[in-house]
């Protein structure tokens, strides 16, 4: 059930679960982000280099999580603000291009 409420969650904040596209830019990175239909996964290309994100738990809106080379990469998101998480774990606002 609380998976259930976690992605409809999302797709409010999203706005649909069909295809969500975003292009960002957070700080000199370039992301450009697609969200899967159902919500699991997120395929983020961050400075050219495409990276699978997964669903992780978020007090509130949703965070993607993956591996970036040899290090952790994280996207949140809630309404229209986006943050990226690099290695260094310091939040890198982003703004849509």
């Amino acid at each position: 059930m609380r998976k259930l409420v976690l992605v409809v969650g999302i797709c409010s904040v999203l706005g649909a679960c069909e295809q969500y596209d975003v292009s960002l830019v957070c700080d000199g990175h370039d992301v450009d982000a697609n969200l899967s239909a159902n919500g699991e996964i997120m395929t983020a290309i961050i400075d050219g280099a495409s990276y699978q994100l997964r669903l992780g738990v978020s007090a509130s809106g949703a965070r993607y999580l993956g591996r970036m080379n040899d290090g952790d990469v994280a996207l949140w998101n809630k309404a229209d603000t986006w943050l990226l998480f690099l290695n260094d774990g310091m939040a890198i606002e982003c703004v849509a291009k």
